[in-house]
């Protein structure tokens, strides 16, 4: 007769519920006769050829089960040896509980007495593994069961019926080793991400006439300790068979480890495998001895990632520099293994390393081995816009074609990319309007365009792909997109710019603030003349008021760590790492910043596309934009322009370059030669006679504002001055929407981009464009603020860049 296996294995099914309904009666417990029929486990090979492993039953066995509800142990003997050896009965007699329906039981088998065990619950059982299984006797099936507790009567009398089915799995290993040596321990780690609870359970290995039955258990990794060691040999072939619970590891891979007499292990890896309950899962592994000296390197330099003193944090806008020019990242300059093994062979080997850092700092890789760059970069540190994405591809140009559009939140876009502008209407009859080449246009079909690329986004990681093709343009944000603004360009075959579109990240919009002008007279108030519909913010603001800057972040601070491992499964550190800290500004109460999340971009009159300002101090870090694949560039591109200075610089020079600001050179204009009609209001300041309102104006296909706006007439502000004010002066002024307005309509003082380039009067005075120019003059009409001055009809020059506060088209 086979010896009789005296190896254990715990673990807890919960059962589904009960064929039938129990009837224990109405209180208390109940004492019955209970039989159990357990089938024992056949665990087959894949192999057809190999037979499968046979568990059979004894007249001496026994089972043990554990009853959760009422904590109790019951052993239960064999009664029927049956003409099945796999198949065998047992029966006890068996405390239950009145009245549950479903219930948890813990089997083992074959059976060891616990029952005076001081556990309540066996799962937390400390097993001990006795004495040796050879080989040669076969191997022994553990199995682990459930069952439904069924209440049967028979002859009028009560009994349960209880049925066992196997609920394991053994993983066969056959080892080889590289050359001869003493095998001291082996340890198997799961590595990856699969699910289940991975290698458990008791252990045993067999080799020849020597078992090996000692373990240890530390969460995913599993250690056999042989104890004086096991001699292996080259060439010879050695099992170890280990019981497993039911686990799904397909998708990880099985690290292998050890030692030996001398040495570790050669680190090595290889798949794992579902391991289903009843399935025998083979694996083949070749062991050899590791080095007898590991000397591990790691050298690692960063850059100074932000400062926290001296207001050398990184931008709020998200950056991969400081004030200073210099790159800044973290080089590895050497992650490596000096090795020494027994024969006196020497080698340097490369390691690996892995780097982490908060969501909010992205690393331009994470992992790798031995020497490296990486790059750092954060992301902005602004409140997100919505943070659900749009679901559907939303068409931005549905209500209309224009040269902004409004993003409020991240997902996929696409437009409308074959019209310029706002389309034929924009185009008047005579005005010499051209196209990116020059030629002048009579229709505002777009033609030539076969790309299409962000230019420049403010904020890094706003925009994710662009597509093109041939009649839409399509483009993907990020999950975090934040207020802030881009420009995406068709361009054609040599790469020159036909067309450029602002993609404007805001919050919805809120209602329009409808401004009552000074305009008294009876037709026109009939006729809704004095009356106009302005944006609640400057065209590209990234919040509306002063105000709502304030609720954006504050300063943050993270630190990126780099470690050094072992082995590509990054499961056991070297001891060595580093670790670097990373500074960002935030807004939130910031006198530097907060002025340029509402005071939005600028304009150069009769240009299309915005201008980010160009701020800059000697105590803060610069101001950078980013391209499409989020490299820094200049926040600002300037050339010289300006009127009658023979630079030659036209309409079609504006269009090609779109993030050029032709500097005027303190001339009324950044052209060469005046076109009045560039924001369609050639006559702006003609009074009707009998309205005495000024001419509206159209919108053309140069106009900058959104679908269903337009740059202002100049009558939208005729009824501004420092009385009609609510409260003083503050980074600009409240304007009364009407008279009996106790609020006020917030007009920053935005500054503007001068004459030659730079950013003047930020928080202290702004010229608002409107289209209106009188035609043959050499200046435009504007509202020009500042502390103490209100010009609701400033006649000046129209070089610089100001900001455009648009006017809703129709009244």
């Amino acid at each position: 007769m086979i010896k009789k296996s005296t190896l254990f294995v715990v673990v807890s099914l919960l059962a589904g519920g009960c064929i039938e309904p129990d009837d224990f009666g109405p209180e208390g417990t109940y004492t019955v006769g209970t039989r159990a029929t357990v089938k024992a486990a056949s665990l087959e090979y894949a192999d057809a050829d190999r037979e499968p492993y046979q568990l059979q039953w004894y007249a001496d066995d026994a089972v043990d089960l554990y009853y959760a509800p009422t904590k109790l142990w019951t052993t239960y003997a064999r009664t029927s040896p049956g003409t099945d050896a796999s198949v065998a009965g047992f029966s006890a007699e068996q405390e239950w509980e009145y009245g549950r329906r479903s219930h948890i039981f813990y089997a083992i088998a074959p059976s060891r007495a616990l029952s005076e065990t001081s556990e309540s619950d066996p799962s937390g059982l400390s097993l001990e593994l006795a004495e040796t299984q050879l080989v040669s006797d076969g191997i022994e099936k553990y199995m682990v069961s459930s069952a439904l507790a069924v209440v049967k009567e028979s002859s009028g009398e009560k009994h349960v019926e209880l049925q066992l089915f196997p609920a394991l799995s053994l993983l066969d290993l056959e080892l080889s080793a590289t050359s001869d040596f003493v095998l001291k321990t082996l340890s198997l780690t799961t590595v990856g991400a699969g699910t289940g609870k991975g290698l458990t359970g008791p252990y045993k290995l067999d080799a020849a006439t020597t078992t090996v039955n000692m373990r240890t258990t530390t969460g995913n990794s599993v250690t056999l300790d042989f104890g004086e060691g096991l001699t292996m040999e080259k060439g010879k072939r050695y099992q170890a068979r280990a019981v497993v619970l039911p686990a799904k590891l397909a998708g990880v891979n099985l690290s292998v480890s050890g030692s030996t007499s001398k040495s570790s292990l050669e680190l090595s890896a290889c798949e794992a495998a579902d391991l289903k309950p009843g399935t025998v899962n083979k694996l083949s592994l070749s062991l050899s001895p590791g080095p007898i000296r590991q000397d591990y390197t790691f050298n690692v330099t960063s850059g100074a990632i932000g400062e926290e003193a001296n207001n050398k944090q990184l931008i709020y806008l998200g950056a991969n520099k400081t004030q200073s020019t210099a790159v800044k990242g973290i080089r590895i300059a050497e992650s490596k293994v000096d090795l020494e093994y027994e024969s006196g062979e020497t080698k340097s080997e490369d390691t690996f390393w892995e780097a982490a850092a908060p969501d909010w700092i992205v690393l331009s890789q994470t992992s790798g081995k031995g020497a490296a760059d990486i790059d750092v970069m954060v992301l902005p540190n602004l409140n997100p816009l919505k943070k659900d994405r749009v679901e559907t591809t939303t068409d931005l140009s549905a209500d209309g074609t224009a040269n902004t559009y409004l993003v409020h939140a991240p997902g996929t876009y696409r437009f409308d990319a074959r019209v310029m502008g706002n389309g034929d209407a924009g185009v008047p009859d005579g005005a010499g309007f051209t196209d990116y080449n020059g030629s002048e246009i009579a229709s505002a079909a777009l033609s030539g365009g076969v790309s299409a690329r962000v230019l420049w986004q403010e904020c890094v990681s706003q925009i994710t792909d662009v597509k093109y093709d041939g009649s839409s343009i399509e483009f993907t944000t990020s999950d975090h997109v934040v207020p802030s603004n881009a420009v995406i360009a068709l361009c054609d075959a040599a790469g020159r710019i036909v067309w450029s579109w602002q993609i404007w990240f805001t919050d919805e919009l809120n209602t329009d603030d409808v401004i009552v002008n000074a305009n008294t007279n009876e037709t026109a108030v009939a006729q809704g003349l004095n009356r106009f519909s302005l944006m609640d913010r400057n065209l590209g603001a990234m919040c509306r008021l002063d105000g709502d800057a304030t609720r954006f972040p504050k300063k943050r601070e993270g630190e990126i760590t780099v470690i050094q491992y072992t082995d590509e499964s990054k499961t056991i550190p070297t001891g060595k790492s580093f670790t670097t800290k990373v500074y960002q500004h935030g807004v939130a109460s910031n006198s530097y910043y907060k002025p340029l999340c509402y005071c939005g971009m600028k304009y150069q009159w009769g240009r299309k596309d915005p201008f980010v300002s160009p701020y800059t101090s000697g105590n803060w870090p610069a101001f950078v934009r980013f391209d499409g694949d989020n490299n820094e560039i200049a926040r600002i591109v300037t050339a010289n322009g300006g009127f009658g200075k023979g630079y030659g610089i036209t309409i079609a020079s504006g269009i090609t370059s779109p993030d050029t600001y032709y500097k005027p050179n303190s001339t009324v204009h950044w052209m060469d030669a005046h076109n009045y009609d560039l924001w369609g209001n050639a006559d702006g300041n003609k009074v009707d006679a009998a309205t005495n309102a000024r001419p509206y104006g159209m919108k053309t296909v140069y106009d900058p504002c959104p679908p269903g706006y337009k740059v202002p007439t100049i009558d939208a502000f005729t009824a501004f001055s420092t009385t009609w004010v609510v409260g003083g002066f503050s980074n600009g002024y409240f304007f009364r929407a009407g008279s009996s307005d106790t609020a006020g309509v917030f007009f920053p003082a935005a500054g503007e981009i001068n004459s030659g380039g730079s950013l003047g009067s930020m928080g202290a005075e702004a010229y608002y464009y409107t289209g209106s120019v009188t035609k043959g003059s050499n200046n435009s009409h504007q509202l020009q603020i500042k502390n103490g001055l209100v010009n609701n009809n400033n006649n000046t020059g129209h070089g610089n860049a100001r900001p455009v506060r648009c006017m809703r088209e129709t009244r």
